[in-house]
């Protein structure tokens, strides 16, 4: 029986984030050829050479990665399997496949043109359930600390796969495709990117003494005195100017 769409996590991801880009109205490329190949311009040289390259193709081969560019940007996805049991295993496990999923990101960084090699970004996806372990959240912490070849971010979904999407769309709003500034984004309540933004709001007071701040006064001396009458002023008042 073929696997449906969204039974993994890293191909709803990729879903997610097409879709995302799509509404933002960037171009969106699924597994484009820069992010594809097996090996580096390196491993093609060496190839041409009558080289072994086995050194070249036999680590990005282990991985389940996905690619896509949006925009400028290069993202990658790679999956992370669950790693056998047992603290000391886990932790060397992942590291392992950590560090062949960045010598992945090497090898696409060698096939991107110059002006996205910046922009490349690695997604880990790691197995369902992870949102709820602390020994992954640990892990998710180090890794994205360590910025060595590109960035990295690393989504831990939760075991219910129902709630894959709306788990995979608040990892989205920590990458570049956020757009925190735009207001039907903002879930109710939350901080706005400037929280003096909303001072003006209601209070008069406080937009005559913005007013008398945005003047041009030479002397300090007389930057406070109207300072001070703005706020004394009453609603009805016209800002002090000096």
């Amino acid at each position: 029986m073929p696997v449906e769409p969204t039974e993994t996590p890293a191909v709803a991801l990729v879903q997610i984030l097409e879709e995302i880009a799509t509404s933002l109205s960037m171009r969106c490329e699924r597994n484009p050829n820069a992010l594809t190949r097996t090996a580096s311009k390196a491993s093609d040289m060496a190839k041409e050479a009558g080289m072994d390259t086995t050194a070249f193709t036999s680590v990005a081969s282990e991985d389940r990665c996905a690619g896509l560019f949006v925009d400028y940007h290069a993202i990658l996805i790679s999956d992370l399997p669950a790693p056998k049991t047992g603290a000391d295993l886990v932790v060397e496990e992942l590291h392992t496949k950590l560090a062949s999923q960045q010598r992945r990101a090497a090898i696409a960084m060698t096939w991107l043109p110059p002006s996205m090699r910046s922009d490349l970004n690695l997604f880990i996806v790691a197995p369902p359930g992870s949102s709820d372990s602390l020994e992954w959240s640990e892990f998710a912490a180090q890794t994205e600390r360590n910025e060595q070849v590109c960035r990295k971010l690393v989504w831990l979904p939760p075991a219910d796969k129902q709630s894959w999407r709306g788990s995979a769309k608040s990892f989205c709003e920590r990458t570049f495709l956020a757009r925190p500034w735009t207001a039907q984004n903002l879930p109710s309540g939350s901080a706005q990117l400037d929280p003096l933004a909303g001072i003006l709001q209601g209070d008069h007071r406080m937009a005559r003494w913005l007013a008398v701040m945005e003047k041009d006064t030479e002397e300090d001396s007389e930057l406070a005195d109207a300072l001070m009458r703005a706020l004394e002023s009453s609603p009805g008042e016209g800002a002090y100017v000096p």
